[in-house]
């Protein structure tokens, strides 16, 4: 994917988690409702940072990275790593970014739907509430079965 002008990819594995968490304090792992990593669709900075440290390449400074990288950019980086993290872990945390990522498009739909209309209405405001809920309600759910799997640690 193109990232502040460059072809970057997003690998997940457990030696870039340690130095995401280390540099930036971002927990790829953790999948709370409150996370870090949720919130970095929230959080265009962090989810900068955590984006420069995931592919960064030689040579390239810090600067030149987070001026050239988009909203887009961020956007779509975001998205791709919530896809890694998908790939990565086994059923049913997969389910757990899967459901993420989905609830997260539809609220980003709804939301360009908005923008499109150039309005606000207290129906969408209504409906991306809801679709907050319903993805809070689903992870919290996948948590407790998550924790309560065998073979599970806390």
């Amino acid at each position: 994917m193109l990232i502040a002008g460059r072809e970057r990819r997003i690998v997940v594995n457990t030696l870039m988690a340690d130095i995401l968490l280390e540099e930036t304090g971002v927990d790829l792992f953790d999948t709370r409702e409150k996370s870090q990593t949720l919130a970095l669709k929230e959080d265009p900075r962090l989810a900068a940072r955590v984006l420069y440290v995931m592919c960064r390449q030689d040579g390239e400074t810090d600067q030149q990275f987070f001026t050239a990288i988009t909203g887009a950019e961020i956007f779509d980086g975001v998205q791709a790593l919530w896809g890694a993290l998908r790939d990565f872990f086994p059923s049913p945390k997969k389910e757990i970014y899967g459901q993420a990522i989905e609830i997260g498009q539809k609220a980003d739909l709804m939301a360009a739907g908005v923008l499109a209309n150039g309005r606000i209405t207290s129906g969408v405001d209504k409906a991306l509430s809801q679709v907050a809920e319903e993805f809070l309600a689903r992870f919290d759910e996948l948590s407790i079965n998550l924790r309560d799997s065998p073979g599970s640690t806390p």
